[in-house]
């Protein structure tokens, strides 16, 4: 699952919540983000989510990190 953090209609901290509190507990669930919340990130992923990445965004990144979190998943 991927969330930007800066959403304009709803908290992506209580959607990361919602969704680990729901069916989808063990998804892993990356968060993008801007540079200029680097300060917002160590309190961010204390929330429940697996990693990030900042934005420009960097399709071949994202990919590379979504497959990580997968195949970590499978493995446990």
């Amino acid at each position: 699952i991927v969330i930007e953090l800066r959403l304009e209609d709803q908290d992506a901290l209580g959607l990361c919540t919602g969704i680990r509190s729901g069916d989808a507990l063990d998804n892993p669930i990356i968060l993008l983000a801007e540079e200029m919340d680097a300060d917002r990130l160590a309190k961010v992923m204390n929330s429940g989510f697996n990693d990030y990445v900042l934005r420009p965004l960097d399709s071949n990144e994202l990919l590379a990190r979504c497959r990580t979190h997968v195949r970590r998943r499978r493995n446990q």
